[in-house]
């Protein structure tokens, strides 16, 4: 599945947006060509943010847009995150990274993981929003709670450093869970958990 980088300006967001909306259509399409021609309504929506990642791919980003602003107002949070992406890169709109991050936070107010991960990254690096570790901490507890890997990581990184402070600032309860993080991590195949939860020990 293709990635998407968001361009200058964004360089530290690392989205995997268009790719998520064509895995829906990859694994639901099928179901809508069924012996009945019946299509649920995930079908429907695969079907369409399938058609508007070709639009995007192709550089009609117009198209794609007004796909997704439909899917988005069916509570697609796939189509949230491109539009989000096309936002921040500026694709067929104006740069605007606020408007980015608020389709984020639509996303990630109906449980996307993809969308909590990165207002994470957001927070933590100061893009379309006010730096703030402790925020950006925040959304990474809540992508991590669902098994998001990357998440897990960079929560345990906040936890270990206190938020940025340093290793020797952490107080022993955030070095704890901080470790209970990385081994979640480690355990879904992070390449850094280890050596980092290995440093970590040697701390304690």
């Amino acid at each position: 599945m293709p990635e998407l980088t968001l361009g200058s300006g964004f360089s530290k967001f690392s989205f995997a947006l268009v790719a998520g909306a064509l895995a829906i259509a990859c694994v639901s399409a099928p179901r809508a060509q069924d012996e009945f021609g019946a299509r649920d309504q995930t079908s429907v929506q695969a079907v369409e943010s399938l058609n508007a990642y070709a639009a995007y791919k192709l550089g009609d980003y117009e198209t794609a847009r007004e796909a997704w602003l439909d899917l988005a107002a069916r509570d697609n949070t796939s189509a949230m995150l491109n539009l989000a992406n096309l936002y921040a890169q500026g694709q067929g709109v104006e740069a605007d990274p606020a408007e980015a991050i608020q389709w984020l936070e639509k996303a990630a107010a109906l449980g996307d993981s993809r969308a909590q991960f990165e207002l994470g990254m957001a927070h933590e690096n100061g893009i379309g929003v006010e730096r703030d570790p402790r925020a950006a901490a925040d959304w990474f507890r809540e992508a991590a709670e669902q098994g998001d890997k990357e998440a897990q990581f960079n929560l345990a990184v906040m936890l270990a450093t206190a938020y940025g402070a340093g290793l020797n600032e952490s107080s022993p309860e955030q070095r704890t869970e901080a470790t209970a993080w990385l081994k979640k991590a480690a355990a879904g195949g992070h390449p850094d958990a280890p050596a980092f939860l290995a440093t970590l020990e040697a701390q304690n």
